[in-house]
């Protein structure tokens, strides 16, 4: 990713956001540049709402509660239409080289916050936050919510190390009981996808096992079998988005039925395979590595079309 790439976001964070994102709540910013750096920082965050949540340029605007009492977070979201609700907390950090720093005091910062809300405490943060504090209390009255924290950083490299651990020692405290909190990260190719859409939708090709492997030839060629989970982890671990960027699941946020799959492979992953009733990859092209027999382990290279 380049310069260019950083370019286009921010032309579509103005083109978005132009009309609904103000900075005049930071007298303090005076020089012209640093005042878009702080609009492009809170587009981000609204580009990240989106992400999570998708909703008009407006809606994700209005999420956006950066500045003066932020407590360390820039934007929130609530979804109350599941059976468990699903809070996500944005910061955000940008740079126009695509090297956004992301850092322990960072980390620390978006700890508090996140703790002033599980203690719902409120009232600690600033009033363009307040318009969101109804639905957080409906959140926390229905059920546990699920929280994840969304880091959108317009970088390409992963996070230090140090600072991946203190982000995962620091969300370990709110799980003791269950997992009530997880993170995520929204990176320069993640909002690159999330703006180009279908176009942004790459060729992979990939390499897949199946065990068992089965084999039909009408009305359309297809294999089966079983998949491992650490394979499929792999897999997005290299695509993540573009596996399935053309798919409308790509666009659902939290609903019954994904929680019970997640809770089943978290909680009960033997019984996954009998509860889940798979994956399907279309591909343009499928070729066997080697000669697999049929009912045992097979090899495929395929170039994936979603």
């Amino acid at each position: 990713m380049s310069v260019v790439h950083v370019r286009y976001v921010a032309k579509e964070i103005e083109r978005r956001f132009g009309d609904h994102i103000s900075t005049e709540d930071l007298p303090q910013i005076t020089k012209e540049d640093a005042r878009r750096d702080a609009f492009l920082s809170r587009g981000l965050a609204a580009l990240a709402i989106q992400v999570e949540q998708p909703c008009g340029d407006a809606v994700a605007a209005l999420a956006v509660f950066d500045g003066q009492d932020d407590q360390g977070l820039d934007a929130v979201t609530v979804e109350l239409r599941s059976q468990q609700p699903h809070v996500s907390l944005v910061q955000a950090k940008w740079n126009h080289q695509g090297r956004a720093s992301f850092t322990e005091a960072d980390v620390h910062k978006m700890l508090h916050g996140l703790g002033l809300i599980v203690d719902l405490e409120f009232s600690k943060f600033n009033t363009r936050f307040q318009r969101h504090a109804s639905q957080l209390e409906q959140a926390f009255d229905a059920a546990m919510p699920k929280i994840t924290l969304v880091l959108a950083v317009l970088r390409t490299k992963p996070l230090d190390p140090k600072v991946r651990d203190l982000l995962e020692r620091g969300i370990a405290k709110h799980n003791q009981v269950d997992e009530m909190v997880d993170y995520k990260i929204l990176d320069l190719k993640d909002f690159h996808r999330e703006i180009l859409g279908d176009a942004a939708a790459p060729k992979i090709n990939a390499r897949v096992r199946l065990e068992g492997f089965g084999m039909e030839s009408l009305p359309y060629k297809a294999m089966y079998g079983t998949m491992a989970v650490p394979d499929v982890a792999l897999l997005y671990k290299e695509h993540r988005r573009g596996l399935f960027a053309r798919n409308i699941r790509d666009a659902l946020d939290v609903s019954d039925v994904n929680v019970k799959i997640r809770n089943t492979l978290l909680e009960n992953p033997e019984k996954f395979w009998y509860f889940s009733n798979g994956i399907t990859m279309l591909c343009e092209t499928v070729k066997p590595i080697g000669n697999p027999v049929l009912g045992r382990v097979g090899d495929f290279g395929s170039r994936q079309y979603r």
